[in-house]
């Protein structure tokens, strides 16, 4: 396996998305807002629209992916909740990926900060279960959006190491950085549509092939 060197020497500023960049969760969270849909939605074909649409577009808060398709306040919220819940008693279990503690600790001397569209007790929740908390500055998440927490940042450098076409955007419009992880991204046509972005710096699979250095 090639092990690519990336030199971190210049950013003061390291973000880092969560679901399939530290932990291998994006899978399971289809499973999970596919079985609260089906408790409230009768229509097979509305679960799925909803469950594609929502996997699409990783990176959103989950209230705004779901407010595209569904109007009613109460179902909205049982959905939501339902949801929840299924996140905070699943994902607790999930699989760290390869590499990523042992990378992490050599990124000290940077401001770190987890940049997520989960919601951020439930971040809060899952990572500090995980001991994953311990290496970051803090935790950013929904409600507010992975582009309004890094309009409110200061920093010079910044790099964004994420796995969605939402988290390049969110790089690309702030003039940041960006390393793509694609084994567990739900990008599907990544391969293409990666070459319409110029802040793109490396694509590796996940933080086994890539070696940081300062």
């Amino acid at each position: 396996m090639n092990i690519a060197q990336f030199s971190i020497s210049g950013y003061d500023l390291i973000l880092i998305d969560c679901d399939g960049v530290i932990i291998n969760s994006n899978y399971m969270k289809e499973q999970n807002i596919k079985e609260s849909l089906q408790k409230y939605l009768n229509n097979p074909d509305d679960v799925n629209s909803i469950v594609h649409s929502f996997t699409k577009n990783n990176g959103l808060p989950r209230e705004q992916k779901l407010r595209m398709f569904i109007s009613d306040e109460r179902i909205l919220t049982n959905i939501l909740n339902d949801y929840n819940h299924l996140n905070l008693v699943r994902i607790t279990k999930s699989i760290i990926i390869d590499g990523f503690e042992e990378n992490i600790r050599k990124l000290s001397k940077s401001k770190k900060y987890v940049l997520s569209g989960a919601d951020t007790s439930e971040l809060n929740h899952i990572l500090h279960s995980l001991q994953l908390d311990q290496y970051f500055n803090g935790i950013l998440g929904a409600p507010k959006t992975k582009m309004e927490h890094v309009s409110e940042l200061i920093f010079k450098s910044g790099i964004f190491i994420g796995d969605s076409e939402y988290d390049v955007k969110v790089a690309e419009e702030n003039k940041i950085d960006f390393i793509l992880m694609t084994k567990f991204t739900q990008w599907l046509n990544w391969e293409t549509e990666i070459r319409k972005y110029n802040c793109v710096k490396i694509i590796v699979k996940d933080w086994s092939e890539i070696e940081f250095i300062n």
